[in-house]
């Protein structure tokens, strides 16, 4: 190393997760430690082996540089990255990405640089987020305009029949 220059951070440990295509938890699970480049694929020189028919032999690879991960398409049936396609771009701990529209799930997990949970939370708007106002006369009058119908009229004629016909047919109890 020459003498003024200034080390490159290090990696650190990731973590990739194989997620259930149903239940969306892991299945299995790659460590992976002051590794600067993991490629995904279906071929087994890759450092992540997936055998599925929607995974390119070098379908994706995950780089580090300077101070955060990217992630890099290689596959002929794309990357996707909160359900779009990408090319190539950042990303951060927590993140979860498909290869392929119908290929396998991962979850990406960098322990050195985990999500800070709480800016979620503290960071939400609630004028962001749309709500609902409900009329509740009109809902009255709505509700009673069905019941007053000609068609909810017959419904209950209809299940009061039912009703008989079952008591009917039922064995008495003991």
């Amino acid at each position: 190393m020459a003498e003024n220059s200034v080390p490159a951070p290090a990696a650190g440990k990731i973590t990739l997760f194989l997620l259930d295509p149903i239940k969306g938890s892991p299945i299995q699970t790659w460590d992976f430690d002051s590794r600067a480049l993991i490629r995904l694929g279906r071929g087994v020189d890759n450092d992540v082996v997936i055998q599925d028919p929607q995974v390119s032999r070098v379908h994706a690879e995950l780089q580090f540089v300077l101070d955060h991960w990217e992630l890099t398409n290689r596959g002929r049936n794309g990357t996707l990255v909160a359900g779009a396609n990408i090319e190539s771009g950042r990303i951060q701990s927590e993140t979860c990405f498909r290869l392929g529209a119908d290929g396998p799930s991962f979850r990406f997990y960098d322990s050195h640089r985990t999500i800070d949970q709480t800016a979620t939370v503290l960071n939400f708007r609630i004028d962001l987020n749309p709500t609902i106002d409900i009329d509740q006369e009109k809902k009255a009058r709505d509700v009673e305009d069905i019941v007053e119908s000609e068609y909810f009229r017959q419904l209950r004629q209809s299940t009061s029949r039912l009703k008989s016909r079952s008591a009917l047919q039922s064995p008495p109890t003991r």
